[in-house]
């Protein structure tokens, strides 16, 4: 079961990978192979940091995006990195880091 916040960030990551693998398919965009998500604090800020592995189907290492665009609306994207893409079949698995900022909506 995912929390808002996590639904929220795969709506957007999937929003970027759109364009990049196409929308008029068969198949399952992509596949939630892990998502875990911790809150984290200082004395002047508090959000989460986000760690999503994913299994993307027909997206080549090279289309892979930085995802330095990542948007969530009113909370702060504060890092949004690829850390690691290995290739699998047609696609890619795709592990993702985000650190999101609460913006106190």
């Amino acid at each position: 079961m995912l929390t808002e916040p996590q639904r929220r960030l795969l709506r957007a990551i999937t929003r970027l990978l759109l364009p990049r693998i196409g929308s008029d398919r068969n198949l399952p965009l992509l596949t939630v192979q892990s998502i875990e998500t911790a809150d984290w604090g200082s004395l002047t800020f508090a959000g989460q940091r986000h760690w999503m592995t994913l299994v993307v189907p027909d997206l080549a290492i090279a289309d892979v995006p930085s995802f330095e665009a990542l948007h969530l609306g009113a909370e702060i994207v504060a890092e949004a990195r690829v850390v690691s893409v290995v290739p699998v079949g047609s696609g890619v698995v795709l592990t993702i880091a985000v650190m999101v900022v609460e913006t106190g909506h």
